[in-house]
């Protein structure tokens, strides 16, 4: 049983599992979510929301996500942190709502996610 990494995922889980930044379950609605420098860092948090888990698990997820937010940030000109710390916030502060997102329980492990990849293929 082992946790989940990002870059462990193949293209298929990753496409299953991961999709920048804003709700998964938005569609094409979450295309009008701007990644700007974030889509890598929405893409973990991801993971770490699919995985799973308890209250720790949500809260650590979201504190990473903005710490990988001011990460990316802080690798751009610096005439341009301005705007992306601020935007950072902003998308920290929009996961206090995103209760329904997180995958709450038992956290998933990657043979979980080989189920997930299997039982897709099979009905394709």
């Amino acid at each position: 049983m082992g946790r989940l990494k990002l870059v462990d995922l193949t293209p298929s889980q990753r496409k299953v599992i991961c999709n920048g930044c804003g709700p998964k379950n938005w569609g094409r609605m979450s295309r009008f979510v701007p990644q700007f420098v974030f889509a890598e860092a929405g893409d973990q948090h991801d993971l770490a929301y699919w995985e799973g888990g308890g209250l720790l698990d949500k809260f650590g997820a979201d504190l990473q996500f903005l710490i990988d937010e001011l990460s990316a940030t802080l690798r751009q000109p610096k005439r341009s942190w301005p705007k992306y710390a601020f935007w950072a916030f902003v998308y920290f502060g929009l996961l206090i709502v995103a209760v329904r997102s997180f995958k709450w329980g038992r956290p998933r492990t990657t043979e979980d996610l080989a189920l997930i990849i299997e039982e897709r293929s099979d009905g394709d």
